[in-house]
C-alpha cells in the first residue's frame, strides 16, 4: 500500500527550510524599505531646497543694486531681535543671519524684504514701505528644523547657505544647500 502525503519528518524539514529562507530574506526586505525611505526623504529635501532657492533668487534679483555708495539697498545683518524688530550689527557686515532687500515696484515705491534665521526657522518678512519695517504685510516661515542659515554679500552677489537638522538621517542624507544670486544693476 502506498502512502499519500507527507510524513511528519518531511513536514518538519520543509518548515525548517522555509524558516531558514525567511530568516535570510527578511533583512534584505527590511533593508530595501529603509533605502526607499531614505530616497523619498532625500527627494523631499531636494524639492524643498529647490522651492526655497527659486524664491530667494527671485527676491534677490528683484532688489536694487547693493553697491550704491549713497545708501545700502540690500545688506546683511549679524542678528535680529523679533520681539522689538531691531537689527543687531551693521548693514555693511559681510555675513549674518538676516538678509535685507529693498525691492522697487512700478509705482515708484519700495518694500522691505527680510530673510531671517531665528529659532531654528528660516522666516520671510515683507514690509510695507522702506524704513517702516515694523509694519509687515507678510510674515511667514519658509523652512523649519533649520540648523543654520547664513547670508553673505560679495561684490554684488549674495551667497546663502542653509543647513537642515534632519535627526536620524544626519550624515546619511545631503541636508545642506548653497545658493547665490546677484542683485540687478543700479536702476536709479
Amino acid at each position: 500500500m502506498k502512502k499519500k502525503g507527507m510524513t511528519i519528518i518531511e513536514s518538519i524539514v520543509t518548515i525548517a527550510l522555509l524558516g531558514l529562507v525567511f530568516l535570510l530574506v527578511a533583512p534584505l526586505i527590511r533593508g530595501f524599505g529603509r533605502v526607499d525611505t531614505r530616497v523619498k526623504t532625500q527627494k523631499e529635501i531636494d524639492r524643498e531646497f529647490a522651492k526655497i532657492n527659486e524664491f530667494i533668487q527671485k527676491k534677490i534679483k528683484s532688489a536694487k543694486d547693493v553697491g550704491n555708495a549713497s545708501g545700502s539697498y540690500a545688506g546683511i545683518y549679524s542678528s535680529f531681535d523679533s520681539s522689538t524688530f531691531d537689527f543687531l550689527g551693521s548693514i555693511t557686515s559681510e555675513d549674518g543671519s538676516v538678509l535685507y532687500l529693498e525691492i522697487p515696484d512700478s509705482s515708484g515705491t519700495s518694500e522691505d524684504v527680510f530673510f531671517i534665521f531665528e529659532d531654528g526657522k528660516l522666516k520671510y518678512r515683507e514690509g510695507v514701505t522702506v524704513n517702516n519695517a515694523g509694519n509687515t504685510s507678510t510674515n511667514e516661515t519658509l523652512m523649519e528644523n533649520v540648523a543654520d542659515a547664513t547670508f553673505k554679500y560679495q561684490e554684488g552677489i549674495i551667497l546663502y547657505y542653509i543647513d537642515l537638522d534632519i535627526g536620524e538621517y544626519e550624515g546619511k542624507l545631503r541636508s545642506s544647500f548653497k545658493g547665490s544670486a546677484s542683485t540687478r544693476i543700479d536702476i536709479d
